[in-house]
């Protein structure tokens, strides 16, 4: 609190006090939440929560409207979707809503960036894991190019079940039956 005294006409003292209300300014960016804290499943959309904070790791209100930009930082996946939102003057947060990944894998990390409006520091999110999607088709992984009709196939045939960007789905439970085919 700064002491401020006066003295009037010599007769008697007058303190004024006042306290000093210099607020702290937002100077980087924070991801608070990806998809609400459970793990996203590959390309399906997903939220990203953003919010400006000071210097005091509080958060704090931008001057001017100022637009967020996600990127990969780490992960080897394809990010997509919507990648843009504002957090509008006067306010601290703006949800990315619509963010996708195409990769089912752990350690994924994606960095807040403000491409327009008040100056503020990236941020990156904690590290996540994208889940794969549902199950969307079958491949071979292995796959004999000749046999001998009554001879046990070799090497054995195996069969995947991915979902639509190729992920292993292991949570699928359905049984695989193959039948001898002729190529149109």
């Amino acid at each position: 609190m700064k002491k401020t005294v006066l003295l009037i006409s010599g007769f008697f003292t007058i303190l004024l006090l006042s306290s000093s209300t210099a607020r702290a300014q937002a100077t980087h960016l924070v991801v608070t939440s990806v998809n609400g804290g459970v793990n996203p499943q590959a390309g399906a959309p997903f939220n990203v929560v953003v919010v400006a904070k000071n210097a005091l790791e509080q958060p704090d209100t931008v001057i001017t409207n100022t637009t967020v930009t996600l990127t990969l930082n780490t992960g080897t996946g394809t990010l997509g979707g919507t990648l843009t939102a504002i957090i509008n003057s006067g306010d601290s947060t703006a949800t990315v809503t619509g963010v996708t990944y195409t990769k089912a894998e752990s350690g994924v990390i994606l960095t807040a960036s403000a491409t327009a409006g008040d100056p503020l520091l990236p941020g990156n999110s904690p590290s996540f894991t994208v889940d794969p999607g549902p199950a969307a088709q079958l491949t071979f992984g292995v796959q004999p190019s000749n046999t001998v009709a009554g001879a046990t196939m070799s090497p054995a045939v195996t069969v995947r079940i991915e979902d639509a960007n190729g992920n292993l789905v292991t949570t699928d439970t359905r049984n695989v039956s193959l039948a001898i085919g002729t190529n149109p």
